[in-house]
């Protein structure tokens, strides 16, 4: 009986052409959808397992999608591990960088202590924000951020 599952090497073979990783396995948009929408509703709950799991598995699935990067790293915030945020936000601006997104993340490496990383993170956006227009209020958040690590 042959394999009905792709070979990891037709796999990446796929990614190349730009096929994600659920076309590869042949679930349809409608299942990555649900999934998306039941991780939301356990993150509003509480339930940061749970949001934890069901956003990593869409985050894989459409893995050029910033937005279930974003919720992921989200999650994994809300659930007390602010570094494997920080890796979920740095998947999120390597599609699309976000002036709201590095915010996100400098506050997630100051959660995790990681000062030298929210310093270099905080230049980074800087030097974003030079060459793009940053909304006000995120420009106010990174002044703040900007605060707490001059206090730290």
């Amino acid at each position: 009986m042959a394999n009905a599952l792709p070979t990891s090497a037709e796999i990446q073979q796929k990614a190349q052409q730009g096929e994600t990783l659920a076309s590869s396995f042949g679930l349809p948009d409608s299942a990555l959808d649900l999934a998306y929408a039941t991780a939301g509703q356990a993150y509003e709950a509480g339930n940061y397992d749970l949001a934890v799991a069901g956003f990593s598995l869409v985050a894989a699935a459409r893995h050029k999608d910033p937005n279930s990067w974003v919720a992921l790293a989200r999650s994994y915030l809300a659930q007390g591990e602010p570094e494997a945020a920080s890796l979920a936000y740095r998947g999120a601006l390597a599609l699309a960088p976000d002036g709201a997104t590095y915010a996100e993340l400098v506050r997630s490496e100051i959660a995790s202590e990681d000062y030298i990383g929210a310093i270099a993170t905080l230049k980074e956006a800087r030097k974003y924000a030079e060459t793009h227009s940053l909304a006000a209020d995120v420009s106010a958040h990174l002044d703040a951020l900007t605060e707490i690590l001059n206090q730290s």
